[in-house]
């Protein structure tokens, strides 16, 4: 079961302090919420997050690498397998 959430900023400094208050009413719901992130755990985060961009590149070489067309037409098999109905007994 999905059930649509809405909620409320309440409180906003990037990048390390958020706050908000949950507005819609489901069965299940946070009243609120806050995320605080630490200066000195934002720069490492940072710090990882850029040299990981960097790197990205060199774990795989180019010749393992699928090609455009090879992803698109994955791409096509897996949307038009989810389009089709699930079978009885099946867990979608």
């Amino acid at each position: 079961m999905k059930a649509k959430r809405e909620f409320k900023l309440t409180e906003f400094e990037p990048p390390t302090r958020i706050r908000w208050t949950e507005v819609s009413k489901n069965l299940v719901s946070a009243p609120e919420g806050t995320y605080d992130l630490a200066p000195e755990v934002r720069k490492e985060i940072e710090r990882l997050r850029d040299r990981n961009v960097a790197d990205t590149r060199s774990h795989v070489p180019d010749q393992h690498r699928a090609s455009m067309a090879s992803l698109r037409q994955r791409n096509m098999l897996l949307l038009a397998e989810n389009q089709r109905p699930a079978r009885p007994g099946r867990r979608a």
